[in-house]
């Protein structure tokens, strides 16, 4: 085998890779996609359900459902009523399901004083459940605070890619690679 066989075989392989990659990414962009996060509220003593679409199509919120649950057994301790789920204060009044959220929008629905207290006490937390209008469900979110002060929300991130995670870890073995030369230009 030639060296231009290994170079066009090398080629080939990266370029079948690429296409399947971009393939991938191009079926996933435009799947629908929604963000939940539920924030503890500095100051205030209360809780927020923020809701972001984060794909590129709008998605018709249908209805939210919330229940408490328990950390231990791993069952239900209360599923919470419609009546009692948000504040209906001036100021903090939910929006009005069924909810359209284009791309990059969010909604914010502030949990009622009831639902703050049971999901305060140790061991119990909340598990949510969003259905849109294709009758997906959505349940997993992230914890994190929001500080109306200076509206600054904060929240566990997303772990990077591998992308990001190989050319950080180049970028220092080269660092450290030029680093060595130097002490041994120096030594030498």
């Amino acid at each position: 085998m030639s060296t231009l066989d290994v170079i066009t075989f090398i080629l080939a392989l990266w370029g079948s890779i690429l296409s399947t990659y971009l393939a991938i990414r191009e079926v996933s962009k435009d799947k629908r996609k929604l963000h939940l996060h539920l924030e503890v509220v500095e100051f205030f003593q209360a809780y927020r359900l923020v809701i972001t679409n984060i794909g590129i199509r709008p998605i018709t919120i249908d209805q939210i459902s919330l229940a408490i649950l328990d950390r231990k057994d791993k069952r239900h301790v209360d599923r919470v009523p419609s009546g009692s789920r948000w504040k209906n204060e001036k100021g903090v009044s939910p929006p009005t399901l069924p909810l359209t959220l284009e791309d990059g929008k969010m909604a914010t629905f502030y949990l009622s004083d009831v639902v703050t207290g049971k999901i305060s006490v140790p061991n119990q937390y909340l598990g949510v459940n969003v259905f849109d209008a294709e009758g997906n469900i959505y349940s997993k979110y992230s914890d994190g605070v929001y500080n109306p002060k200076y509206h600054y929300r904060t929240g566990k991130m997303k772990p990077p890619s591998i992308f990001r995670r190989l050319s950080s870890r180049f970028y220092f073995w080269r660092q450290e690679r030029k680093l060595k030369k130097e002490i041994d230009k120096e030594a030498g």
